[in-house]
């Protein structure tokens, strides 16, 4: 269908080093649509998981933070979800 975003829509709006971060890391649509959104919004400092995977509770992974217009950095994350009982 024409009318339905794609890709390489958004790929357009972003600049090229970070469209490359994201085409390395197989995004998907949602991924690209929120670094679109971070650009366009100026919301620097936020971030865009590229990959992530849980085992055993604890799920690790990497994320582009985007510190301005053509400063992007990859960093790593690894975070522990700890379930607390309700009663």
């Amino acid at each position: 269908m024409g009318s339905i975003v794609k890709i390489e829509d958004v790929k357009t709006s972003l600049p090229s080093n970070l469209v490359d971060i994201l085409e390395r890391n197989n995004c998907d649509l949602p991924a690209w649509e929120q670094a679109q959104f971070i650009l366009e919004n100026k919301q620097w400092g936020n971030f865009v998981i590229l990959a992530q995977e849980e085992e055993a509770g604890t799920k690790q992974g990497k994320y582009v933070r985007i510190m301005s217009e053509t400063f992007f950095k990859i960093e790593s994350f690894v975070r522990e979800d700890i379930l607390i009982p309700t009663e």
